[in-house]
């Protein structure tokens, strides 16, 4: 998810007051928070024009929702490959109606825009080859979404 600019990192710290240290690996991913994820996306359409914010604003919603969705399985002690295999690639079987209301919004946008948010795309459905053990709470979403 390496697609973001520090100062479109810094902006979105300021209109949400995110608290950060300034020295995140993975920006997205350290700040996000799942309580906001709505919230979050609610303000790309303010934001959309500038790409390097937009960018970043997806980042953070994207990791906001996984956080969202894995926080009904933490307890599970399942990794998120495990349930996806377990749901039997079936979004209604992985997640609930909410969350799939989410997705709607996100998936919205990101197709909107496949060539800027094509990194984020492909970094969240993480399937590869040989590695099917591998995977974010989101993941199958993305994959059954976008099969490019």
């Amino acid at each position: 998810m390496e697609n973001t600019s520090f100062g479109a990192e810094k902006k979105l710290e300021e209109i949400f007051s995110l608290s950060s240290r300034g020295n995140e690996q993975d920006w997205a991913i350290e700040l996000s928070d799942p309580d906001r994820t709505e919230e979050f996306l609610a303000k790309y359409e303010e934001i959309k024009e500038n790409d390097a914010l937009a960018y970043a604003l997806m980042s953070l919603v994207i990791a906001s929702f996984d956080d969202l969705v894995g926080s009904r399985y933490r307890d599970n002690e399942k990794e998120p490959y495990e349930l996806i295999i377990n749901a039997n690639n079936n979004l209604n079987l992985m997640y609930n109606e909410n969350e799939l209301g989410i997705w709607k919004n996100i998936s919205f946008i990101l197709n909107s825009r496949k060539k800027l948010f094509f990194p984020l795309i492909e970094y969240w459905k993480y399937k590869e080859e040989g590695c099917e053990d591998v995977g974010f709470y989101v993941s199958l979403l993305f994959r059954k979404e976008f099969k490019f």
